[in-house]
């Protein structure tokens, strides 16, 4: 026995039109609402009508030690907090003649006042009985709690007849203040000690028929309440509790042996007042004032146990309940198929009735892209942007080479990044080439650890119409930067290939260093190998985005995106190598990302084909919700084309890029995989 007390739409957007710019002024105090203003316009119209407090009276609205002035326009966000004083209260006494030295006033926050017997009452009735409120037929009183409100009148209920003093005592304890009693009457009023029962000094019951005659001291004893507990198929428990004390957990864990054995593996679910077990009782914090009857709901708990491969985790469900599922887990190259019970996907929408062990069922996946095959190389390359044509061709030497083709007549870069700072002091640059005649010639830039040359200061690569090499030194590199102090060749970062203004196709084999007598050869770029890699667009080319990659446990590599306002449409865009890429034989694009916060606006995801396409504001929306961990979306390709709008399906074996717009989302977003399944 224990004891214990996101979908995915597809939609255009609209435009948004830009709002006036406005302010919350918010109050401290809970029923007073916060109010808008706009930039520059008053308050004074909202103004909220003065708050009330017991025991204190409102005096203004202060913004920090100082009055707010509701006539200010307002240039920002606004707390306000209530100013308070403390209200002061009258207390009287009655009938005239009457002389106490009880005090005249109290607040809020005195501490409980005891009302001492009269020091002189009127000649006529010179023997004080008790105090009543307001008048000689109000209630009888003893004292003013703490956190009492308004003005008091206390009458003096004095009497003519000899009066006397009634003292309770517990034990050797006297208790409390006792009672005053009219010569010859009876013992009738009991305020302030429900919680006794009373006795005489040979602990037998007080006879309160016996007239009072003189001052006499009446015994207590705690009342001792019977509290039945009613517990599965009728069986009851009986607790002995003393007025005003609470069951204790141990009283509840000692019915235990009153439980059938058939309920010994449910749970104590709590006490309730009715049979239908639906009106609770608070038995931690709930005094008990009387004798009641009370009924225990017993509840049969079960054990939905998770396995995903090493990873194992389990739930607890309450006989007839629905399991709550889990949030999917992400695997690189899979996509997550659900929970199997057995064989079968599990129904979360079945009630629980015994133990359920399930399976993760992965689906191995295609992956189309993944940041650790970028970031993660030796040697990364980014080709040049859309000044120029970049396509691979079959060579019957190289097996493929790279052309580029000047589309503008400017300057661009090709440019090689390593992933730590590469030596290469001492070291011959080649690169193996064909170029059409051009008066301009490639350059070559190096930029290392410390300094970066000006792409005006750098060796030509002679570009000449037949296949051959283009060698420079690197120390024609390191001298071409102009400088007094040469650059560290140990510590180079980056090459970086600039073609200027050349207009002619250059194409390019590979790219290797060696020592200076031309052995040792070491490729650190091939055409061959590039040319079925992704590429990427990085939307830190805007003026709102900057993008980089971070290590990641899980995916080694994650690609972190920042936005930072909501002027442009950022976008990352990875296209596919020619021949286009194939997606016919999936269903599914599936897209593992972790956003920085939830947020109306949604990421774009665009599928870019060889013969349609939609814009790039158009495609199937990704809900960034704040999962502060990885988690896999699935878009359905179908879904794609109808958001374009198109009458026919485009054809999936002919994707040549996909984009992702960051659209007017601000945070960050980091994606760690895009595959197929």
């Amino acid at each position: 026995m224990h004891w214990s007390g996101g979908g995915v739409a597809c939609q255009n957007e609209p435009p948004v039109e830009q709002e006036a710019k406005t302010f919350t002024i918010s109050f401290d105090v809970e029923d007073v609402d916060a109010i808008t203003v706009k930039e520059g316009e008053t308050a004074e119209s909202q103004k909220p009508a003065d708050p009330t407090k017991d025991g204190y009276s409102f005096e203004c609205w202060q913004n920090g030690d100082a009055a707010y002035d509701w006539t200010q326009p307002v240039t920002s966000d606004l707390s306000l907090t209530a100013k308070w004083t403390l209200a002061e209260y009258t207390i009287t006494y009655l009938p005239e003649g009457v002389v106490t030295d009880n005090p005249t006033t109290y607040n809020f926050e005195s501490d409980t006042i005891t009302l001492n017997d009269p020091t002189t009452c009127p000649s006529a009735t010179p023997n004080f009985l008790r105090w009543h409120e307001n008048d000689k037929d109000g209630t009888v009183v003893t004292e003013i709690p703490k956190g009492s409100t308004g003005n008091k009148v206390f009458y003096a209920e004095c009497t003519e007849k000899s009066v006397y003093k009634v003292t309770f005592m517990l034990g050797k304890e006297v208790i409390g203040k006792g009672k005053n009693v009219t010569e010859g009457e009876k013992l009738t009023d009991f305020t302030g000690y429900e919680k006794y029962e009373f006795i005489d000094e040979e602990g037998k019951a007080f006879n309160f028929e016996t007239p009072i005659t003189s001052n006499i001291d009446v015994y207590l004893k705690l009342k001792s309440l019977k509290v039945t507990l009613t517990l599965a198929e009728g069986v009851s428990a009986d607790l002995s509790v003393n007025y005003g004390e609470k069951i204790t957990q141990a009283e509840l864990e000692a019915m235990t042996s009153k439980i059938p054995e058939k309920y010994s593996s449910y749970d104590f679910e709590g006490l309730f007042t009715d049979a239908a077990l639906e009106n609770v009782f608070d038995w931690a914090n709930t005094p008990i004032t009387e004798a009641k009857e009370l009924f225990v709901k017993l509840v049969k708990y079960h054990t939905v146990k998770f396995i995903d491969g090493d990873n194992t985790s389990s739930i607890r469900v309450a006989d007839g309940d629905v399991a709550t599922k889990p949030a999917d887990s992400v695997k690189p190259g899979y996509a997550f198929g659900g929970w199997l019970n057995g064989s079968d996907v599990y129904n979360w929408e079945a009630p629980v009735t015994t133990d359920v062990t399930l399976n993760a069922n992965w689906i191995e996946a295609n992956v189309v892209w993944a940041p650790k095959e970028i970031a993660g190389k030796e040697v990364r390359c980014t080709m040049p942007g859309n000044q120029f044509a970049v396509s691979y061709e079959e060579d019957e030497t190289y097996g493929k080479v790279l052309v580029l083709t000047n589309q503008s007549n400017t300057y661009d870069t090709m440019t090689l990044t390593f992933k730590n700072p590469k030596n290469l002091s001492g070291k011959l640059l080649k690169i193996d080439l064909w170029g059409d005649a051009v008066d301009t010639e490639p350059k070559v830039l190096i930029i290392s650890g410390d300094k970066a040359q000006s792409e005006g200061y750098a060796p030509q690569i002679h570009t000449a119409n037949a296949w051959g090499t283009g060698t420079t030194t690197l120390d024609e590199c390191d001298a071409a930067w102009g400088s007094d102090a040469a650059a560290d060749l140990t510590a180079v970062t980056s090459i970086q290939i600039a073609f200027q203004k050349a207009t002619a196709n250059m194409k390019y084999g590979k790219i290797y260093i060696t020592d200076a007598e031309g052995a040792n050869e070491e490729i650190i770029w091939s055409a061959n190998a590039s040319a079925n890699a992704l590429s990427v667009e990085n939307p830190a080319s805007w003026s709102n985005a900057n993008a980089y990659y971070i290590e990641d446990d899980t995916y080694e590599y994650v690609y972190k995106v920042e936005t930072t306002s909501e002027v442009n449409y950022p976008i990352t865009n990875v296209s596919f190598p020619s021949p286009a890429k194939d997606f016919s034989a999936y269903e599914y694009l599936q897209i593992t990302l972790k956003a920085s916060s939830a947020t109306e606006e949604k990421l774009k995801v665009s599928i870019f084909t060889d013969d349609a396409h939609g814009s790039e504001h158009n495609g199937c929306n990704i809900a960034t919700e704040d999962v502060g961990q990885l988690k896999s979306i699935s878009l359905k390709l179908a879904d794609f084309w109808t958001a374009y709008g198109l009458d026919e399906a485009a054809d999936l074996s002919k994707i040549s890029n996909l984009k992702i717009e960051f659209g007017k989302y601000v945070g960050t977003v980091e994606i760690a995989e895009i595959s197929l399944y």
